[in-house]
């Protein structure tokens, strides 16, 4: 597959029309055509159906996009690091980010960065620990700020942050707001109580609940953050999250209190350690190591 062909499939995709994807390209429709055609005759499946003059794209042909996106990420990001290598230390830096750990590192990490190195830029992506570790196991990223415990032979390196507790949030009319917030909350009084809970710790929750002979009653799982905390503004049930969740609630009418377990979230910076990193990559990982020592 030449990537020329890849890159005028991926236009036919974002548009799911070749008339509009050709403009785009400034070439003619029929020659766009033979080159999708050529396309879906070397693969050997129909990456479009054609339903009365107009393309919908088939489940192949969405894998295929998905893979063609990542292929060119990474291509502009190798541009961007032999052009930093040949510079100096300039280029971008590539962090993936949960959404509670976020804000109370990444700003202080690059202001302190940037004092050595003012040229370097960076894109910064959240999600789940789940989805940011994927992003970074595809090559997109270059360090990840997650939850999780990563084993000294595993193929991450890691600095680990802090340990965690949980809080239960949720509405000031649910009855759970007569105790004061610094009260611990047991799993026992969320019990008559609606849950709703990060999706990627449904099952550690339940398993919470089972060891105590509780049955964890979950109205939702959601992704991201900001789902969470409004369906629990909104009276809908016990939000349970990271301690360090509090700091996003900032113009939300909600309260808090700490949950009443020993289990703990462990926040962890961790990067690839079978693959070569970028100069910036380098820096920027030796800086914070200063930091955590």
């Amino acid at each position: 597959m030449e990537l020329k062909t890849l890159w005028y499939f991926l236009r036919i995709a974002e548009r799911e029309n070749i008339t509009q994807a050709a403009n785009e390209l400034h070439m003619t429709q029929p020659h766009l055509t033979r080159q999708l055609r050529s396309l879906e005759k070397e693969l050997g499946v129909p990456l479009f159906s054609r339903e009365k003059k107009r393309l919908v794209i088939t489940e192949e042909g969405i894998y295929v996009k998905q893979q063609v996106k990542q292929i060119f990420a990474l291509l502009a990001k190798t541009e961007e690091h032999v052009k930093a290598l040949h510079a100096g230390l300039t280029g971008k830096l590539y962090i993936g980010a949960v959404e509670t750990l976020g804000p109370l590192y990444v700003p202080q990490w690059l202001r302190q960065f940037r004092q050595s190195f003012p040229q370097v830029t960076y894109q910064i992506w959240t999600a789940n620990s789940r989805d940011v570790l994927e992003r970074l196991d595809d090559g997109q990223l270059d360090v990840a700020l997650v939850r999780g415990n990563f084993p000294e032979h595993s193929c991450y390196d890691s600095i680990s942050l802090l340990k965690e507790g949980w809080i239960g949030l949720f509405s000031p009319q649910l009855e759970l707001s007569n105790a004061p917030e610094s009260t611990p909350l047991s799993l026992d009084e969320l019990t008559g109580h609606h849950l709703i809970v990060p999706a990627q710790r449904t099952r550690e929750i339940r398993q919470l609940f089972l060891q105590k002979g509780l049955e964890a009653h979950i109205l939702c799982e959601f992704s991201p953050l900001l789902n969470g905390i409004v369906l629990a503004e909104e009276g809908l049930g016990v939000a349970i999250l990271p301690a360090s969740a509090r700091a996003s609630l900032t113009g939300h009418h909600v309260l808090t209190r700490p949950l009443d377990i020993p289990e703990t979230s462990q926040g962890c910076l961790v990067w690839r350690n079978d693959r070569k990193q970028t100069r910036v990559a380098q820096q920027f990982i030796e800086i914070l190591k200063g930091l955590y020592k």
